[in-house]
């Protein structure tokens, strides 16, 4: 018996989603998918014991199971787009940092 233990995804067995470990009675081809990314981050490949997973790189892929293995779905920062409400906020930052320096600037607390 094999064990594939997923994080950060799904293992398909025969087209029927298994969870997160699976326990293979014999050596078995299986489907690995990634979970949608965080918000912020994209998928970035497969990493653990890949040796025998089909393409790292790609969301959906297929691994041969032939002994006790682990693999991560790994994910990597895209950054989170700025909108303008993040603008309005930082502008009112900047001018209670002015008003500060203004104070200061002319001897007061």
């Amino acid at each position: 018996m094999f064990t594939l233990t997923l994080s950060g995804g799904d293992i398909f067995a025969n087209g029927v989603n298994v969870g997160s470990v699976y326990e293979a009675p014999e050596a078995a081809n299986l489907e690995i998918i990634a979970h949608p990314p965080p918000t912020g981050q994209s998928f970035s490949g497969w990493i653990g014991d890949t040796a025998n997973v089909e393409n790292l790189n790609t969301v959906k892929t297929s691994v041969y199971v032939n002994a006790n293995i682990s693999v991560q779905a790994s994910f990597t920062n895209t950054g989170t787009p700025i909108d303008g409400s993040d603008f309005a906020t930082l502008d009112a930052k900047l001018d209670a940092i002015q008003v500060d320096l203004d104070t200061l600037t002319a001897g007061g607390n």
